[in-house]
């Protein structure tokens, strides 16, 4: 399967990444500021660009999936399943308390790293097929993937002897 991120589900970033570089190019553009103001306001813009760069490039990536690897392009990042080391599922929230935020998938094997949020499109089918091959491999998750991947419904396929009744 092949999953991308909606230009939709991006479009707050775009936004973020645009009106940031807005409020601190407009005075640099018609204004005369300080020095030291003005290396503020170019270091805000170096970030809001770099926002928006890192958004275009996750709007530009693949994830591609199959019964053996997940692989994302351009970058080219290659996850072996029989050959993952680490799986982390975090919550990322703005406010705390507030139900509203995304989720991080953090997949390692020895020789690469992927990071996968939520808003990819198939983020579910993505982490079940993840969680299936840390099970095949017996590896163990913080308590914090525990509770985040319950939410998911991926409590039961979560735990490393489930369904084992040796």
């Amino acid at each position: 399967m092949i999953y991308r991120y909606p230009a939709g589900k991006l479009m707050p970033d775009y936004l973020r990444a645009g009106l940031g570089l807005a409020a601190v190019g407009l005075p640099l553009a018609t204004l005369e500021v300080p020095g030291v103001v003005r290396i503020v306001l170019v270091s805000l813009m170096v970030l809001f660009a770099a926002f928006g760069l890192q958004n275009l490039l996750q709007h530009a990536s693949r994830v591609e999936m199959t019964e053996t690897t997940l692989v994302i392009r351009p970058r080219g990042t290659r996850i072996e399943w029989d050959a993952l080391t680490r799986l982390r599922l975090a919550w990322f929230t703005v406010r705390r308390g507030s139900s509203k935020g995304w989720m991080e998938l953090d997949l390692r094997t020895d020789r690469a790293r992927a990071r996968i949020d939520s808003r990819l499109e198939g983020f579910d089918d993505v982490a079940q097929r993840a969680v299936a091959a840390a099970r095949d491999r017996k590896l163990e998750f913080d308590p914090a993937t525990l509770a985040n991947l319950q939410s998911l419904g991926l409590g039961d396929e979560a735990e490393p002897d489930a369904g084992n009744d040796e």
